[in-house]
């Protein structure tokens, strides 16, 4: 809802590298808010519909473009209904974009990528807590940022570190959150990156808002 075109961007990928693409309507929030504040029930509401609608397309895979989302959707059903079989085969095909895109597409597509017509432009990488932490992924954003010859890659220090948004954590510690974000916008600056790439909605905000704030010529998006 809030950055729609990143859903759009998606489903344009993964038509240009061949795929068929369903979106099922009666999906719904992951539920991970819910769950994070402690509300089981509407998290597995939340989760139960979900798992229905997708369960009702027929998909092989289904991509979750969200960090946050993905490590919900592949590790937190799981522990909503732990021991069920038919949610283990239902997280089994959850797939996050920058793994699918290497290991689908990279053989397909070897030689093919988009050359660069103009510099390259200079970007870092920030590590969604979710993924990293969560879901021990890492290395597949930056193997994809690196295969691009458009791309001229830098990593920041202290990368996997947090931004500070955290989900409600932002709202109910912002003094601290802004501490925390700060030290991350000095460790972008440093890089002296044009932008900024995550790929948790949450980091996104919070980051968009940072170099906003401080009038940093460095963009925040989504990779």
């Amino acid at each position: 809802y809030l950055f729609p075109s990143i859903g759009t961007a998606t489903v344009r990928l993964l038509h240009r590298a061949g795929f068929s693409v369903v979106l099922p309507k009666d999906q719904t929030c992951c539920g991970l808010p819910a769950y994070g504040s402690g509300d089981l029930e509407t998290a597995r509401s939340l989760a139960r519909r979900n798992m229905e609608a997708l369960a009702h397309s027929d998909t092989d895979q289904i991509m979750v473009p969200c960090g946050s989302c993905f490590y919900f959707l592949k590790e937190g059903y799981s522990k909503l209904f732990p021991d069920d079989e038919t949610v283990k085969a239902f997280t089994q095909k959850i797939v996050e974009p920058s793994a699918f895109f290497l290991n689908a597409v990279g053989e397909m597509e070897k030689g093919k990528g988009p050359q660069a017509k103009h510099r390259p432009r200079r970007l870092t990488y920030h590590d969604p807590c979710h993924l990293r932490r969560g879901m021990k992924l890492f290395q597949e954003p930056r193997k994809l940022l690196r295969s691009l010859p458009a791309v001229d890659f830098v990593e920041m220090k202290r990368a996997d570190h947090c931004c500070g948004m955290a989900g409600s954590f932002n709202f109910i510690y912002y003094d601290l959150s802004k501490k925390i974000l700060k030290r991350k916008l000095d460790d972008i600056e440093e890089t002296e990156a044009e932008a900024v790439v995550t790929s948790c909605m949450g980091c996104l905000i919070q980051l968009q808002d940072g170099v906003h704030q401080r009038s940093m010529g460095t963009k925040a998006i989504h990779l």
